[in-house]
């Protein structure tokens, strides 16, 4: 590959905008004079126009638009782009290529063209530096300034398809699988970084896998990402929960003979979900490489504050800020929605209370990267302020089972903050630790 450009990228890319309309979506963060090969960027041209007038994108209309607009043939070359662009995952590291290549052609004229002026013993040597830097500057800008009629059309295309999917009974947002959480935020969006946070014993990690599971379950490819737990403790939690045995039994080997066949069935079923852990995967520059190579329909990152950076600064503050911003962009650079769980910061000195945003450990960069925050709260007492009172006799059954085989705890689920829709919905759900099974209560959000 030529440093200052990628042909085959720019095909593939080409390709992938042909087959999949999903990834349409580069006509905003690209331009026609991003790609250095005059087919691909005449094809680029082509599309963006046929966008604009609303029309159908194929090989047979797009080779139309482009021999309208530049009188050039492109048909067997959007044919060779067609076998080049064979996944539609694979179009943001494609873009990216395209992007990357584009600045690097762009920055090396500059500098050529500067590097000339030096040559020439009248200019000043000032204002040549001077000139230099703003080039740098102007290159290493990524902004792309997009139309409000490109962007109206990015949206307009985006709700058509959000409707015909829902038409068909799929949507585009990965379903949690928690009725009332789903009808609160419509499911897990693409390029969302939703923050689960909670006390240490408020079932995060549980609460997660159960999103998991559910989405994994409905044929979404998910990725788990876990820097406190292993794979295997992972695969446990989910057997239990999926097989209703409790969770000591699987581990001590306390098992009788008719358990066998639901455990075996169990397992079969286990062994289908699309996806897997990422158990020793600490660095977030490590995580961002292996999601763009592959992107999952939903990332799930166990826990926040246990990922690490390249960059080692002794404030806290700053490490997980650069941590929460990173694991933003990855989900807006792949298109998925990331659930990221966090630790809320030591309640001294008080009673466990519904936590609030300014709770989150870090607070700072991770309660403004998130789009969702989704709360979990385990009320000390009936008393508690967040236990309405039709739940406060069932939240006093559940603190009376604490410590026994069949323990289940009173939890609340609130979604504290979401940036396109309601927020402060609380909900109650039982969670049943031996089995880690959380079970919705038929209330109304509030």
């Amino acid at each position: 590959m030529n440093a200052l450009f990628d042909h085959r990228a720019e095909a593939a890319l080409i390709g992938e905008m042909l087959q999949y309309p999903e990834c349409l979506r580069h006509t905003s963060e690209l331009s026609a004079d991003d790609f250095d090969d005059p087919l691909a960027a005449a094809a680029f041209g082509g599309i963006v126009s046929l966008r604009s007038q609303k029309a159908q994108i194929d090989l047979v209309t797009l080779a139309s638009e482009v021999n309208r607009l530049t009188q050039m043939d492109v048909t067997a070359f959007l044919i060779d782009c067609a076998r080049k662009g064979v996944t539609s995952v694979a179009s943001a590291g494609h873009a990216e290529l395209v992007a990357d290549t584009s600045r690097r052609r762009r920055l090396y004229q500059a500098l050529r063209g500067e590097a000339d002026r030096l040559l020439d013993v009248r200019n000043d040597t000032d204002e040549v530096a001077q000139s230099v830097g703003a080039s740098i500057k102007g290159v290493s800008a990524k902004s792309t300034l997009v139309s409000f009629s490109d962007a109206m059309s990015e949206a307009f295309d985006t709700l058509e398809r959000t409707v015909k999917l829902k038409e068909s009974g799929k949507s585009p947002a990965t379903k949690t699988g928690v009725p009332l959480l789903d009808n609160i935020t419509g499911g897990l969006w693409p390029g969302q970084n939703i923050v689960l946070a909670g006390s240490t014993s408020a079932g995060k990690s549980a609460f997660a896998m159960e999103i998991a599971v559910n989405a994994a379950s409905q044929g979404k490819r998910v990725m788990i990402c876990s820097a406190e737990m292993t794979r295997l403790q992972y695969t446990q939690r989910i057997w239990a929960r999926k097989a209703g045995i409790p969770l000591d039994s699987i581990i001590n080997g306390d098992v009788g003979d008719q358990q066998w066949p639901l455990l075996g069935d169990m397992a079969s079923e286990i062994a289908k979900l699309d996806g897997g852990f990422l158990t020793e995967t600490y660095a977030i520059k490590t995580l961002q490489s292996i999601v763009a190579a592959n992107p999952p329909d939903l990332l799930v990152v166990d826990y926040l504050q246990l990922m690490d950076t390249k960059k080692h600064t002794e404030n806290e503050t700053i490490r997980l800020g650069a941590i929460s911003t990173a694991i933003k962009r990855m989900a807006v650079a792949n298109n998925i929605p990331i659930l990221s769980l966090s630790q809320l910061s030591r309640q001294e000195g008080r009673t466990a209370t519904m936590p609030i945003l300014k709770d989150l450990r870090g607070s700072g960069s991770i309660e403004q990267d998130a789009d969702v925050v989704i709360f979990l709260h385990n009320p000390e007492a009936p008393s508690d302020q967040s236990v309405r009172d039709d739940d406060k006799d069932l939240c006093k059954l559940c603190l009376q089972s604490a410590g026994q085989p069949g323990e289940r705890r009173f939890v609340i689920v609130e979604v504290a903050k979401q940036r396109q829709g309601r927020r402060m919905s609380r909900f109650p759900v039982i969670f049943e630790p031996a089995i880690m099974r959380f079970t919705q209560i038929d209330r109304k959000t509030r």
